[in-house]
């Protein structure tokens, strides 16, 4: 989506003593303070994408999982986005997710470009119900990568 501001690069700011940063080298950023229990990241766009027709689209972030927190996440859209016409299709990013973190997206008004590093989502932690216990989140071992319908 072209803006009037164009994109913006993302600060490198993390929730845990590593850096969780794509392999375009985009840093998810915090929009606002973080507040006790809760991350939330806006998440950037890790190419150029034209979206040409209404199907639904995925667009790379270039975010590998797992998460940089316990428990699972909500991927939705920022307000921003869907007022420039663009719909962020909401999506959940389970703990034990090993794969790329994409947005999925689609337009009503085709065509739209969305430029690398345009933050059009945002990631909203949600604590995990089952206790985790040591490290376990970050050794299990690597279940799944299909993302997108791979559990059913």
């Amino acid at each position: 989506m072209q803006s009037q501001q164009g994109p913006r690069a993302d600060a490198a700011i993390s929730t845990t003593a590593e850096e969780w940063t794509s392999n375009a080298g985009i840093t998810p950023r915090h929009a606002t303070p973080p507040l006790p229990g809760i991350t939330r990241f806006d998440m950037a766009t890790a190419a150029t994408t034209n979206v040409n027709d209404t199907s639904v689209h995925l667009i790379p972030t270039g975010l590998q999982g797992p998460l940089p927190f316990n428990g699972h996440a909500l991927l939705l859209g920022r307000s921003s986005t869907t007022k420039m016409g663009l719909c962020v299709l909401p999506g959940i990013i389970d703990s034990d997710y090993r794969g790329e973190i994409k947005i999925m997206v689609w337009t009503p008004n085709p065509p739209c470009t969305i430029a690398a590093g345009e933050r059009i989502a945002q990631l909203i932690s949600l604590p995990s119900l089952s206790p985790l216990t040591g490290d376990t989140a970050a050794s299990a071992p690597i279940r799944r990568a299909g993302g997108f319908g791979s559990t059913g």
